[in-house]
């Protein structure tokens, strides 16, 4: 064969004669190739159907498909019966992959979020392309959250890049894929790695790569729920994430029933030893920033009081703080 492009491909006939006086029977057609080669390299295109009987002067030709997979020579060798014929063929350097780009989500992102990106080449590549996204997660804290993947699960995402095409088309079969930035502040880098069809390797000895910041911030608290109530009291149970995987404290305001006097309305809870325990605990890995918060209050009166203590408390609000801030305030309904 003339030498060939990696990807692209060859083809040469092949035709078997009988110049004999009386019909010649050919039982195999195949070709073998060495140990560790690609078997796609030589393939017959249209064989014959086997067995093939032949009858004097009569011939039957098929083709043979050349495709390199990588950069060199490639052999294989023909078998017709028990007859053996050498093919050789050369590959050579497929064109240099253009430059590229990540689009959608750059920079600073949000957590608990699940931004869009997507990859272009600068110009159409002339062979189709595969490739694959892997994600990888940084954190000058002593952990980082296991949630920081691709939507589709895991921290990595295939693509494919149709010939004469420039966009990424991902296992969704869209342009855009998502992926979740979880909960603890921390750099998140996407790095891109190409193929041809044939395996052959075209990435750059240093890819570009998409980098992330999830920023240390405020706690941010999902909900406030009163649960376990009786006449004596109640638990709140406060949920939310901290990125810096740690909590200082919970300021906790009641309002209470109009006709209630409440001197002292704001209630102010040192979380600092618990939330260092948690974060610090195997069980919170798996978590990441998140957290869950459950508060008992016991109530009692001095003297009379014809109704319950919890009919004079109507509702709540609480904030968090960490290091960074102090987060959103979220209230519940006590009654």
């Amino acid at each position: 064969f003339h030498p060939v492009t990696v990807g692209q491909s060859s083809f040469l006939e092949f035709t078997i004669r009988n110049t004999g006086t009386t019909s010649a029977n050919v039982g195999s057609i195949g070709i073998s190739t060495p140990s560790g080669a690609s078997a796609a390299v030589f393939r017959l295109v249209d064989p014959p159907a086997l067995p093939l009987t032949l009858q004097p002067e009569q011939s039957v030709t098929f083709s043979i498909r050349f495709t390199p997979a990588t950069i060199g020579q490639a052999t294989a060798s023909l078998f017709v019966d028990a007859l053996s014929f050498t093919l050789s063929g050369f590959g050579t350097d497929p064109p240099a992959l253009p430059a590229y780009r990540f689009t959608g989500a750059s920079g600073t992102v949000e957590p608990f979020d699940q931004p869009a990106i997507g990859l272009t080449l600068s110009s159409p590549y002339p062979l189709p392309l595969r490739g694959t996204l892997t994600l990888t997660v940084d954190s000058d804290l002593p952990s980082t959250d296991p949630a920081v993947q691709f939507a589709f699960g895991g921290r990595q995402a295939t693509f494919t890049i149709p010939a004469n095409s420039v966009q990424a088309i991902f296992q969704n079969a869209s342009t855009n894929l998502r992926l979740q930035t979880g909960t603890v502040a921390g750099t998140i880098t996407i790095t891109p790695a190409f193929t041809l069809e044939t395996g052959l390797d075209l990435t750059p000895k240093s890819p570009e790569a998409l980098r992330l910041q999830v920023p240390k911030q405020a706690p941010r608290l999902f909900s406030a729920q009163v649960a376990s109530q009786s006449a004596a009291g109640f638990v709140l149970v406060v949920t939310g994430y901290s990125t810096t995987r740690s909590l200082g404290k919970l300021d906790i305001t009641f309002t209470a029933a109009p006709d209630v006097q409440f001197p002292n309305a704001k209630l102010t809870i040192n979380l600092d030893s618990e939330a260092s325990l948690w974060f610090k605990s195997p069980a919170s890995q798996s978590y990441g920033g998140q957290f869950s918060v459950s508060v008992p209050f016991t109530l009692r009166t001095e003297g009379s009081l014809p109704t319950s203590p919890l009919e004079k408390l109507e509702s709540l609000s609480v904030t968090a703080t960490n290091e960074v801030g102090t987060s959103n305030a979220v209230s519940a309904r006590i009654r």
